[in-house]
């Protein structure tokens, strides 16, 4: 009779290095090559299994059969449950929210968020409590797409068994809300006319009744008066009219206009002073294109320098 032989140099492989737990016991399937020979399962050997059902290390012992004698082991991780159900709210201009169902026998989970510079997910959150299921972001950009992934992970034994990734969600911030056209071009009127009023108040008048026109998609104009802090509602001293226009996204003026005297009806009228055509006033002449030393020079032709 031949001798039976040792299987106790065996390569024993588990079908996968990593179970998720189940709540039962996981008999992982195995393959054992003894040289390049497969051994059969019930023929060669049998299997038995330990500490296979809890998050942890489980062990296979594998022993001879039939021609096969002695015995040798092998071991496969059980982990915790894949995250799922993972989705943001609640998204802002720099932070958005982030939240997944609870994994009951888990320590905690962990957080990663995608680095398009490594190309890699980087862990950027660890949370120690399993009831914890949402964690807010910070520190993002306005207007930008973020991925994130998570998983769940157990201490045991003083090893750190992680579970599989959950899918990946992606959270897109909200942009910087933009100024409305009208916020634009007031604040365009206000960047221009700064010299001019702090000019106007030495006559004690003050910019008033600002309208503003959309003459086409990229060009509007800016009417108002000068009036006196005195009576501001009446009487106005003069008129302005400004052209601006959009180029590269920033509101720019083009030229401005002062008339004098306000005596042509409404603002907007054609009675506005524009380039390359003088009117007829005396005291008056069509400002140039430099729009706020021409409308400081109008100042002072109209009302006379104050200083003298």
């Amino acid at each position: 009779m031949a001798a039976k032989k040792s299987i106790k140099s065996a390569e024993v492989t588990t079908n996968k290095a990593k179970y998720a737990y189940t709540g039962k016991a996981i008999k992982a399937g195995v393959t054992v090559k003894l040289g390049k020979k497969t051994l059969k399962k019930g023929t060669d050997y049998t299997v038995s299994y330990k500490n296979n059902k809890k998050i942890g290390k489980a062990t296979v012992t594998v022993k001879g059969k039939g021609n096969y004698s002695g015995s040798c082991k092998t071991t496969f991780k059980i982990v915790p449950k894949k995250v799922t159900g993972l989705k943001t709210s609640s998204v802002k201009t720099t932070l958005g929210k982030l939240s997944w169902k609870k994994i009951s026998n888990a320590d905690g989970y962990r957080v990663y968020q995608y680095n398009s510079s490594t190309k890699a997910y980087e862990r950027i959150k660890t949370i120690k409590s399993n009831t914890t299921t949402s964690y807010t972001v910070k520190g993002l950009k306005a207007g930008k797409t973020y991925k994130f992934k998570v998983l769940a992970y157990k201490k045991a034994n003083s090893k750190d068994y992680a579970g599989a990734y959950s899918a990946v969600v992606k959270m897109t911030t909200a942009k910087v809300k933009e100024p409305s056209m009208a916020e634009q071009l007031r604040k365009a009127g206000e960047n221009e006319f700064y010299d001019v009023v702090e000019f106007a108040e030495l006559y004690k008048w003050k910019v008033d009744n600002v309208k503003i026109i959309r003459e086409n998609d990229n060009e509007f104009m800016i009417y108002g008066e000068f009036t006196a802090y005195s009576t501001p509602s009446k009487n106005p001293i003069a008129a302005f009219a400004c052209r601006a226009f959009i180029s590269s996204g920033s509101v720019k003026t083009e030229w401005c206009s002062v008339k004098h005297p306000f005596k042509d009806g409404m603002i907007g009228d054609d009675g506005f002073c524009v380039p390359g055509y003088n009117y007829s006033y005396d005291d008056f002449e069509c400002p140039g294109a430099n729009a706020k030393d021409d409308i400081i020079t109008s100042i002072k032709m109209l009302g006379g320098d104050p200083n003298k």
